[in-house]
């Protein structure tokens, strides 16, 4: 079963000609880590917030944990937004700073309903043991450190017992050992709930490291989707080639890194063409997908292999 499962999507913003997001497939199983990559302003945030229901599409099809939604509207209601929890790049922007963290995680379990004050006292304590903040009940959410936000943010999130959890750029400004202390903490509640998650980030290593099937995002359009060891270890797009060639490379400090311009925004053919090493006339026409035995699935008029 899928956990989400999207056809053709297309989104527009008001005062721009071309779509933030277009004709975007995308299929996530249920209980699985999927990664979406790309550059800034590739449109991954916006996907995010269309699947978890708080930002309108245009047209295509979009199921996420059997909800349907229908474009031009959010998410179908509190059934959903129970299904289906997003997390904010800025934690701390998220909740009251003047709460005390039992107060932010409360507060979904009283939207919730079914416990009394006493019930919730105690499952706010049991999740902020589960995202190491054993015994920061009663201290102030403005107190906490980038990284303990970001935890604060994720056990009020879990509170709810969704299936799905949309993690948007969580990583962004923690040091290293902080970003693996999220991983695995996300890793860790996918383990014991069940849960699905969406990992969104513009950091390769990150993406290697958590998820089992990756997308990548360019202007909008899904260049490349499959099992992230294929998708990440041996691309079969130009583009998510030019991305594993800028990723840093500590072990070669000596790397050079591809030339690139910046993107021109065009709903004409490829959106890679004008960077693309192989483009030829034919990339003046929208490609179409080719999909390969391991089940990668990519849009290029040329696909690489080997």
């Amino acid at each position: 079963m899928n956990a989400v499962r999207i056809k053709g999507l297309t989104k527009y913003f008001r005062g721009r000609q071309a779509a933030v997001l277009r004709d975007v497939d995308l299929v996530v199983p249920k209980g699985a880590a999927a990664a979406v990559i790309g550059e800034s302003g590739a449109g991954k945030t916006t996907l995010g917030r269309v699947i978890s229901g708080l930002t309108p599409f245009d047209s295509g099809s979009v199921e996420v944990m059997g909800h349907v939604l229908k474009p031009g509207t959010r998410g179908p209601g509190k059934d959903f937004f129970q299904d289906v929890q997003y997390l904010f790049q800025h934690a701390a922007m998220s909740f009251n700073p003047g709460f005390d963290c039992n107060r932010v995680v409360e507060e979904p379990l009283v939207v919730r309903g079914g416990l009394d004050r006493r019930a919730r006292r105690m499952r706010a304590a049991e999740l902020l043991n589960i995202v190491g903040l054993d015994g920061y009940g009663s201290t102030k959410a403005r107190a906490l450190s980038g990284g303990q936000a970001q935890r604060l943010a994720l056990a009020r999130a879990i509170a709810m017992q969704p299936g799905l959890l949309v993690a948007d750029e969580v990583t962004a400004g923690l040091d290293t050992v902080l970003k693996m202390a999220v991983l695995n903490l996300l890793r860790g509640i996918m383990a014991k709930q069940g849960l699905t998650v969406i990992f969104i980030t513009h950091e390769i290593q990150l993406a290697r490291a958590f998820a089992r099937g990756c997308a990548v995002l360019y202007q909008g359009m899904v260049m490349e989707s499959g099992p992230a060891e294929s998708v990440l270890q041996n691309p079969r797009h130009p583009y998510t080639r030019l991305l594993l060639t800028a990723s840093p490379d500590m072990d070669n400090p000596g790397q050079k890194v591809p030339a690139y311009e910046p993107p021109a925004i065009t709903m004409q053919g490829c959106p890679f063409r004008y960077n693309c090493p192989v483009r030829d006339q034919s990339c003046e026409a929208v490609p179409g997908v080719h999909t390969f035995d391991d089940g990668s699935r990519v849009r290029c008029h040329h696909p690489l292999h080997g």
